[in-house]
């Protein structure tokens, strides 16, 4: 009996974290084209653009669990639709992103982001809101891995999106440290950070990997130190307090970790800014 409520207790325990975070039977918007999305504890319904039939409602059932550090919603009539979920609050902003597979090019683990929204009055905003990757400009170190095929695998993405490759770095004293820039002219006074390796077909690799725990980041002759909780959702670093907002770039330096349980190197898989004015 003891066992049945501790059980229950962890369930109660996820699923009231994972709430505060999602709105459920709220409508979430995509800000680069027409399309939303409805969340609920038992199902969920997405309108999008179709070419032939113009707007199209989609509804279906599914489920929404914790598994290997992940938050998952499952189509529960489609077993192969499943998608990892990844949520932030920032001021009267709600930011949802679901994480899928797709194949890509560009994208050696087939991640691929959509991204939504959710704002009690978008008239407030001259765009539509949305989480925007950095440019790299450059890091002082990154992993290089050989593939069987005698290629090399270079773990430094050009923007720093989840559905590019993560920046993963080794192990040990070199030093951890990326350079970035907002790739347009918007201010910004929040970054939103993924941490560890996150892959929609390896979610294991979030747990065999290191992961940044303590932080430190540089801007505009500030330096602050952050620590970072050892989750792959979202994490919002806010910079000043104050209302002060910056155009220019950062430096972010992983001076601590979460050990990996099987490699040393250390992943962060996504690192944004609010693009918005």
């Amino acid at each position: 009996m003891k066992k049945v409520l501790f059980v229950i207790l962890i369930y109660f325990i996820c699923d009231f974290l994972f709430s505060q975070n999602i709105k459920y039977g709220y409508v979430y918007n995509n800000p680069s084209e027409y399309g939303s999305i409805i969340i609920n504890k038992d199902s969920y319904s997405v309108n999008c653009l179709d070419g032939k039939e113009g707007i199209k409602n989609e509804n279906y059932n599914s489920k929404i669990f914790e598994n290997q550090y992940f938050n998952w919603l499952e189509n529960r009539e489609k077993l192969n639709d499943k998608y990892i979920l990844l949520t932030c609050s920032i001021k009267d902003l709600d930011f949802l992103t679901l994480v899928c597979s797709r194949d890509s090019s560009n994208n050696y683990f087939k991640n691929w982001e959509i991204y939504y929204n959710y704002c009690d009055d978008y008239n407030k905003y001259n765009s539509m809101p949305c989480l925007h990757g950095f440019k790299v400009i450059k890091a002082d170190s990154f992993l290089l891995e050989k593939l069987k095929n005698g290629t090399e695998l270079k773990y430094l993405p050009k923007y720093t999106w989840i559905s590019n490759m993560p920046w993963a770095t080794r192990g040990g004293s070199d030093k951890k440290e990326i350079y970035l820039e907002p790739n347009s002219l918007i201010t910004y006074n929040t970054i939103v950070i993924a941490n560890g390796f996150i892959c929609f077909d390896k979610p294991y690799l979030y747990e065999q990997n290191s992961r940044a725990k303590k932080i430190r980041i540089s801007w505009d002759n500030n330096t602050k130190e952050f620590e970072l909780q050892d989750t792959p959702n979202f994490q919002t670093i806010v910079l000043s307090n104050k209302e002060e907002y910056y155009d220019g770039s950062v430096q972010l330096e992983i001076l601590e970790v979460y050990e990996g349980s099987k490699y040393s190197d250390v992943v962060i898989s996504g690192i944004y800014y609010i693009e918005c004015n």
